[in-house]
């Protein structure tokens, strides 16, 4: 067992044990969360929604994805990234789906579930269908943003289903490398990427391959990799995000504009952070998962990156 495995292992039982674990859905301020369930391939998956003040059902409003990590379920995340609330301020859906045994599977030989026959893409776009079949879903305003091996799915969701998200968002996370070899050739889909630069879990100098984990790129080549695919000029345009918490980390942020149908890449590097989301809850002491910087709200930011696209 090498050290980063070494590290999941611990930080799964850290999760357990500090109960980060499925909790029962209940009304949020503002809002209103609800537990439901779809049955795909035969399996039952649960998810939770969260509708907006004022939801009604005749307008149909934005809906946003979330995919927790490895270990997590929808409801950590929806704690994690406090996302509610930005969906309550701009009268949006957010979607927190739990993927089966706390890991999302697609990732060609990463998770144990496809051994298992579980095919995520597949479940993740049922899932999409039964919701705007039961709410008043825009379908030019679909998104997905993940964490850790969340943000492996999103990136796998954005190869695969192109046309279904109008932006993609992955936050400490990579590229696997089978799912950038065998990336379709589709339209472009807008992309931002957050990273901190001491994440142990997923470095950003990349990873080979283990006994339950394909190799990953590195950050920068993954970054690298959407501005490929997207058709972006190469030279990004650099700026230094204002160090307002002081919290020693630092944000810089490349954009990559001029791309194929409208799309651009964000990158958000942030020297001195972890294994985190940013602006989020401190899941697990900084000792174990790095550093969460208060210099950049996650969750604001990939909406106000999400509101700017949307399908033609």
């Amino acid at each position: 067992m090498n050290s980063a495995t070494r590290i999941v292992s611990l930080i799964l039982l850290l999760m357990a044990v500090s109960g980060i674990s499925p909790v029962v859905a209940t009304a949020a301020p503002g809002g209103q969360t609800v537990r439901a369930s779809l049955t795909v391939d035969g399996r039952e998956r649960a998810y939770l929604l969260h509708l907006p003040p004022g939801y009604d059902g005749t307008a149909p409003l934005p809906l946003v994805l979330l995919l927790h990590g490895a270990g997590g379920d929808g409801a950590g995340m929806e704690r994690l990234t406090r996302f509610d609330a930005v969906a309550d301020a701009q009268n949006a859906l957010a979607v927190y789906p739990d993927g089966v045994g706390r890991r999302w599977a697609g990732e060609h030989g990463y998770i144990d579930g496809e051994a298992q026959g579980v095919d995520d893409v597949a479940f993740l776009g049922a899932l999409l269908d039964d919701l705007a079949t039961r709410y008043a879903v825009d379908a030019k305003r679909v998104y997905v943003a993940g964490i850790s091996n969340g943000g492996f799915m999103a990136g796998r969701l954005a190869c695969d289903l192109p046309d279904r998200f109008a932006a993609v968002g992955i936050v400490a996370s990579s590229v696997i490398v089978p799912v950038a070899q065998n990336c379709g050739a589709g339209s472009a889909v807008p992309m931002i990427l957050m990273h901190g630069t001491a994440d142990p879990i997923v470095p950003v100098a990349g990873s080979s391959a283990g006994r339950r984990q394909s190799a990953f790129l590195s950050t920068a080549d993954s970054v690298a990799f959407w501005v490929n695919r997207n058709g972006c000029a190469p030279t990004p345009m650099r700026t230094d995000l204002a160090d307002i918490a002081q919290d020693g980390t630092q944000v810089r942020q490349d954009a990559y504009g001029s791309c194929r149908d409208g799309a651009e890449v964000i990158y958000d590097e942030i020297t001195g952070a972890g294994h985190t989301w940013p602006g989020g809850v401190q899941y697990l002491p900084a000792r174990f998962i790095g550093k969460t910087t208060g210099n950049l709200d996650g969750s604001a930011a990939l909406w106000s990156f999400f509101a700017a696209h949307a399908k033609s």
